[in-house]
């Protein structure tokens, strides 16, 4: 006959409490996550002479000196402006091989 009771107090306090405790480890995991994600990258960058150059920064490089092949993949809703975007830097920069594929999910 109890098991067609409401929950009681204790049992609804304890629910609450697991929940919390489920977006607390969520939020942790999220701040280890992003913190592995902010390494510095390098980039070369090619113009007379290679130097290595911090991303966080602005680098001033002329668009048509930039070399390079990227591949692009997305989903379907993405696939054609980034097609658009990479026919147009193509037409900037013609050392930099832009593949797009696509659609995807």
């Amino acid at each position: 006959m109890t098991d067609f009771l409401p929950p009681s107090r204790a049992d609804r306090m304890r629910s609450v409490g697991l929940v919390v405790a489920l977006l607390a480890v969520f939020a942790l995991v999220a701040a280890v996550v992003d913190a592995l994600n902010d390494e510095p990258t390098q980039v070369v960058a090619r113009g007379g002479s290679d130097v290595a150059v911090d991303v966080d920064r602005p680098v001033d490089i002329p668009v048509e000196d930039l070399e390079g092949e990227y591949l692009v993949s997305g989903s379907s809703t993405v696939f054609p402006i980034v097609q658009q975007q990479a026919e147009e830097f193509a037409a900037l920069a013609p050392g930099v091989a832009i593949t797009v594929e696509g659609p995807g999910s």
